[in-house]
């Protein structure tokens, strides 16, 4: 499983991606625990995270980033964009799957 993640504002217009595909080390890590909201990541589809999700999306990659240490650096990358994604309005994290 992996996806283009990205930021993007209420047209569709990219503000910035992650810098690399986001792999999975364990892909049934997020069907295996509790997370709240990456366990919808579609592998397959689109998946769209927006400001009322993004408390949960940073306690799920903060967990992941414990629980998978190989995902870690990635796990961070996407923290920053949510935490990017809150600092302005009307912007969405977009997880592009295969």
């Amino acid at each position: 499983m992996s996806w283009t993640v990205r930021i993007e504002d209420e047209e569709g217009n990219i503000r910035k991606s992650l810098s690399k595909e986001f792999i999975l080390s364990d892909q049934e890590i997020i069907f295996n625990n509790p997370f709240r909201l990456i366990k919808y990541l579609d592998p397959y589809g689109d998946t769209t995270f927006n400001s009322l999700m993004f408390e949960d999306l940073k306690k799920d990659f903060a967990e992941l980033k414990k629980l998978s240490p190989a995902d870690k650096e990635q796990s961070q990358e996407i923290l920053d964009l949510v935490k990017e994604c809150e600092e302005d309005i009307h912007l969405y994290l977009k997880f592009y799957g295969d």
